[in-house]
């Protein structure tokens, strides 16, 4: 084995064969290293040794000299030993650069063996990764080319899995750490060949949506590597910056302030977002989140209503995902707009009634439609889309609608007439199901006899409910969240482990009456 070594007396760097390797090995031979490392500085080049091990194959002793690296290295950065100055004597700058050279060759076995097949390897490669960072970044300043390296090399990474979930725990519990991954983390997609991106692209979205913890002026600051705020610098009357270009050089400073987080969150999410998005299944996942994780913490919310518009417009599923951002930026931040109703009463098809979303969107159109202010032939076009939906939807589907319809003609007693009209019939319904422009679909015009001939569905829980509307309407409304998680699922369990359901006194021979004339 050859190591380059580092004559301290005469100052010179040497690779020759190092003694030590032609010591017999023993079962504690990386141990005796380190014990001669930390002992005397004059003998670092016992470094290059333990290096050597970390890159070998002997998985007990890449175990040993990966854990015994990181002391000795805080050590020599606490002591200003990495430092080259002009004060100092070229002997002691060449040390330092010789320091140098060997911590770049152990971050590249690192961040080589977070990948190693043992689990105890990869464990112990990232704790350690972890530990030079912090040492450095304390010392000198925080070393964004190897955290950047660290990312990569997990998202490349045919463990990922595994350590994706070490990573997102430090993630959510440091700040500082979680502030480095925003800004660094679209440069790194950045690097990517356009035939890997896809992947990368999924693995890093999973990544911020698995970030559970958020800066703000009260929250506090927990730092892994950036020493603590003194608490001297007042944000409260700091304006939220603008949303820019990151900064080409940021002090361990900029991690201490509350809106600094959130500058550098809010240019993570809006790059992010440019990116085309090739996977139904990515913008499922980013629209998901948008409400909950990404609209509450950005800066400039409004900067997504682009991104909001055009999911809204895209129709199907994407457009019901989009629902709960847009109503964000409408309640919240003055979105105006003016197709919004029309949009919304155009996903009303039969499509939403089967899909996986369903609960999530009539509790949306619930909300949107709460305000007694709306035009009485909206509510009304909406409460006859509904019904109409009933007539082919599966059970649970319409469990999901008829307290929705009903709690709309509550709110809107103008829509009553739907249930009064008796001169309507199914030929002559004026309603128009085709025409998506709710003020000219007929819906005023025409009844809820949909509802009428739900009280003899063959499931009693639904005529039931239909039933209600024969029944006087001063009650209150119905909590809609008890009706919106029905399934097939449910609706069997209920009546599998339900009371005894009441059977008729005699079995009728015939399913309609009349059916053995028509043979």
């Amino acid at each position: 084995m050859l190591g380059s070594c580092f004559n301290i007396a005469a100052g010179t760097i040497e690779t020759t064969p190092n003694p030590i390797v032609k010591r017999i090995f023993k079962r504690d031979y990386p141990k005796w290293i380190i014990d001669e490392v930390k002992s005397d500085k004059s003998k670092l080049n016992g470094l290059v040794e333990l290096i050597s091990l970390c890159e070998g194959k002997n998985v007990e002793e890449i175990y040993i000299a990966t854990a015994a690296i990181p002391p000795i290295f805080k050590k020599l950065f606490e002591d200003g030993s990495f430092e080259r100055s002009q004060k100092k004597s070229n002997a002691q700058n060449q040390v330092a650069s010789w320091l140098l050279k060997n911590q770049s060759r152990y971050v590249s076995a690192l961040l080589n063996n977070i990948s190693h097949a043992h689990t105890k390897i990869q464990r112990t490669s990232f704790e350690s990764l972890l530990d030079i960072i912090k040492s450095e970044s304390i010392a000198i300043s925080f070393p964004v080319k190897t955290y950047k390296s660290l990312i990569i090399n997990i998202l490349k990474s045919s463990q990922y899995q595994n350590l994706r979930q070490g990573f997102m725990d430090k993630l959510n519990q440091y700040d500082d750490l979680r502030y480095y991954f925003y800004r660094e983390i679209n440069k790194v997609l950045e690097t990517v060949d356009s035939e890997d991106l896809p992947q990368w692209h999924e693995r890093v979205l999973a990544m911020l949506c698995d970030i559970e913890t958020f800066v703000t002026k009260d929250s506090g600051f927990s730092f892994f590597c950036t020493p603590q705020p003194d608490g001297n610098e007042d944000e409260s009357m700091e304006e939220i910056p603008e949303v820019t270009e990151p900064k080409s050089k940021t002090s361990l400073l900029d991690a201490q302030r509350p809106n600094e987080h959130k500058r550098i969150f809010s240019i993570c999410w809006l790059a992010f977002l440019k990116i085309p998005i090739k996977s139904d299944a990515l913008y499922k996942t980013i629209l998901e989140n948008m409400h909950v994780k990404i609209i509450p913490h950005l800066s400039q919310p409004t900067k997504l209503i682009d991104f909001l518009t055009d999911s809204y417009n895209a129709g199907g599923v994407i457009s019901i995902l989009a629902l709960n951002s847009l109503f964000t930026l409408i309640n919240e931040h003055n979105l105006d707009y003016p197709e919004f109703y029309n949009r919304l009463y155009s996903l009303l098809d039969m499509n939403v009634t089967h899909s996986k979303y369903r609960a999530r969107f009539f509790k949306m159109v619930n909300l949107f439609l709460t305000s007694t202010y709306l035009p009485v032939y909206l509510v009304a076009a909406f409460a006859k889309r509904l019904s109409r939906l009933c007539l082919s939807a599966p059970p649970a589907a319409i469990i999901n609608i008829i307290p929705l319809v009903f709690n709309l003609l509550l709110r809107h007693p103008q829509c009553l007439v739907l249930i009064h009209r008796m001169d309507t019939s199914v030929e002559g319904d004026a309603f128009d199901f085709n025409e998506i422009n709710p003020e000219k679909c007929g819906a005023l015009q025409s009844s809820l006899w949909e509802i009428q001939g739900l009280t003899n569905h063959y499931l009693p829980r639904v005529s039931k409910l239909a039933l209600a509307f024969s029944e006087s309407l001063a009650v209150a409304p119905y909590k809609l969240d008890e009706y919106l998680d029905h399934s097939y699922a449910t609706l069997f369990n209920d009546e599998e482990y339900g009371d005894e359901v009441a059977l008729a006194d005699s079995v009728k021979k015939e399913i309609f009456d009349g059916w053995d004339a028509l043979f």
